[in-house]
């Protein structure tokens, strides 16, 4: 799926426009894969919404991949959203 399939589901969900962004609450931060080259992280996040009197959230997560540079920096080097399905 795609950052723009992601940004449609979120649009059609919220019943808005697609947005250039998604808005969303971080609760989770995973470092899922880690080795002397790369790091992949994961950032999860929810978007509450309360108009309809009631709690819904939507879920999503970011896939980061970073390289590792000799002396322990980071650089990103990719960016993907992602849905979490129920």
């Amino acid at each position: 799926m795609s950052d723009f399939e992601v940004l449609q589901a979120y649009a059609s969900w919220a019943g808005t426009a697609v947005p250039d962004k998604l808005p969303g609450l971080p609760f989770a931060n995973l470092d899922v894969f880690e080795n002397e080259n790369s790091l992949i992280n994961r950032l999860f996040y929810f978007v509450p919404d309360f108009s309809a009197g009631e709690l819904r959230c939507f879920f999503y997560f970011e896939d980061n991949l970073f390289s590792k540079e000799a002396n322990g920096d980071l650089t990103l080097k990719e960016s993907s959203l992602h849905l979490i399905s129920p």
